[in-house]
């Protein structure tokens, strides 16, 4: 089932419960697809194969599990056939995978005949389509009635598995998702769970090309790590090994809440720390780790993220896009500082940049553009800069200069992380500049500047910010780091309405969550939600540290 790590589970209880209740519920009659949505390594496999361990003790379900890939059509047909026959017959009682297709179909007719029947002509009609004339859309059609057939063959239910799901886009067929789509709508005993690593392609599928009334797909967003379960993750990873509260924190910061990078990274410092015959992780421990993981081209990090960017190395991509992706991870978030950059007109920048958003290697936030993956943002300004301007990037020297840069973000991390809350979030708002910015689906507002940004204490555990706009108006922001209730934006509609000169906008952060009343009454009340993922986002788009609450 390709790669998958135990660490992936890790703070995924709700998300296994979930799965569990809509498939279990399958043998009654409820049927629901569901899609599982994240990014590379973010831990799907590993949440499957969780679920397909549930399963055991459910022997009316029979899970079928493919992972798609590019390849020709005939290459995909033959394994969706050969996944199908073969899993249902081990699921069922076969003794051992089959050898050959001719043992398979041995077998298959035995047990599931219709579907044996079906399977026979399909290979034939396959084999010999350009003589039939049949096209690849008939033929997929008649592979997705296959697990109907299996299914009534043996008078249990399937839950077919296709992970990257996406990949259907590029067999050669013109509307794959309009048939399996159809197909959804007939088959009341087969539920599909797919999965996808690209975000933006499979949501644009889901939402427009499978939104029927019988086969919606309930997505689930497979996000990073929170920060508390990430340092949950890393002292459990670490064990009896002691870490500094400022170096975890940076830690977790840098990879973000991904538990690849997480568990990569934590288990190169146990090496590299008992290596060192102590229990203690220090900041050159942290660097010499990271330098084995990202410099070294063996190194688990540096081949992943070297993987990542193979397709900018070949013809105008390497002249174009992979300076521009350089001046993005070196924080120029804005048109006009990236074609400087680049030197190049910012018409062609804004073309570029929108085919490094296609590729899934930068994010837009209304007019400003960062790499919001931070491992992968450090690795691409630290190390992939090196090796691609120069003409010695293995050297001592560039070693040393790596250690310097992440010396000096450590400090400014450590500085950021000792200031107040309040002082950080005044020196965010002063930050702004004018721009156009969109967060989290919002629509676009433009952020200051201000002439005066001053904050107040609000309740307990929050605080209260004021950032003038001039003309007689202001914004208003109210934090809380406990979770945010109904009474609480209550609490702050009142506060702004006694504010003594107009109100723009009003913000409300909820660092730790906020209830379904409460974000009904604030989105009733127009106010603008941030919760800490965003407003890290901010953050990191005015190079600031993140906030770990």
């Amino acid at each position: 089932m390709g790669r998958g790590w135990d660490s992936s589970l890790f703070d995924r209880t709700e998300i296994l419960a979930t799965l569990a209740k809509r498939f279990t519920a399958l043998p009654e009659g409820y049927r629901q697809n569901v899609a599982l949505i994240g990014a590379p390594g973010i831990g799907k496999t590993a949440i499957i194969g969780a679920l397909l361990n549930s399963l055991r003790s459910q022997p009316q379900i029979v899970p079928i599990y493919l992972e798609l890939r590019p390849e020709s059509f005939e290459r995909f047909a033959d394994r969706w056939m050969g996944s199908l026959l073969c899993q249902a017959l081990l699921d069922t009682g076969m003794a051992a995978s089959p050898s050959s297709w001719v043992t398979l179909a041995h077998e298959a007719q035995r047990r599931c005949p219709r579907a044996a029947l079906r399977v026979e002509a399909l290979r034939h009609a396959i084999a010999n389509r350009t003589v039939a004339g049949k096209s690849a859309d008939d033929l997929f059609s008649q592979l997705l009635e296959l697990p109907g057939l299996v299914a009534a063959d043996l008078g249990r239910c399937l839950l077919l598995i296709v992970e990257e799901f996406h990949h259907l886009e590029g067999l050669g067929m013109r509307r794959p998702f309009h048939l399996l789509g159809k197909q959804l709508m007939v088959d009341k005993s087969v539920a599909y769970l797919v999965t996808s690593s690209d975000v933006k392609a499979s949501l644009l599928i889901l939402r427009d090309k499978l939104d029927l009334l019988f086969g919606r797909f309930e997505i689930i967003d497979v996000a990073p790590f929170d920060t508390a379960a990430s340092l949950a993750f890393l002292r459990q990873r670490l064990g009896e090994l002691e870490m500094s509260p400022e170096l975890q924190a940076f830690l977790v910061m840098l990879c973000g809440g991904h538990p690849w990078y997480l568990e990569t990274v934590s288990a190169r410092l146990r090496d590299t720390t008992m290596r060192r015959h102590t229990t203690m992780v220090t900041r050159d421990g942290l660097w010499e780790s990271l330098g084995e993981l990202m410099q070294d081209p063996h190194g688990a990090l540096a081949q992943a993220f070297a993987h990542r960017v193979g397709p900018l190395t070949q013809g105008r991509a390497r002249q174009a896009l992979v300076p521009l992706l350089l001046a993005v991870a070196n924080g120029a978030p804005r048109v006009e500082q990236l074609a400087s950059a680049v030197r190049q007109p910012a018409k062609t920048v804004a073309k570029d940049l929108s085919r490094l958003m296609e590729l899934g290697f930068v994010q837009r936030f209304g007019v400003l553009y960062t790499i919001t993956d931070a491992l992968f943002r450090w690795w691409v300004a630290r190390v992939y800069r090196a090796q691609a301007q120069s003409w010695a990037p293995l050297r001592t020297d560039t070693t040393q200069r790596f250690k310097a840069l992440c010396d000096g973000q450590l400090a400014q991390f450590v500085t950021e992380l000792g200031l107040p809350l309040p002082e950080r979030l005044v020196e965010l708002f002063r930050a702004f500049r004018g721009d156009e910015i969109a967060l989290n689906g919002d629509p676009r507002r433009r952020v200051g500047p201000f002439q005066d940004v001053a904050s107040a204490p609000w309740g307990a555990d929050g605080c209260q910010l004021t950032a003038s706009t001039g003309a007689r108006q202001a914004w208003v922001c109210g934090v809380k780091r406990s979770p945010m209730v109904e009474e609480d934006v209550t609490a702050f509609l009142d506060m702004t309405r006694a504010h003594g000169t107009g109100v723009g906008q009003r913000i409300l952060v909820a660092l730790s969550g906020i209830d379904l009343n409460a974000r009904l009454r604030a989105k009733e009340a127009r106010i603008w939600m941030w919760d800490t993922a965003m407003t890290n986002i901010l953050l990191g788009l005015y190079g600031k540290a993140h906030l770990i609450p």
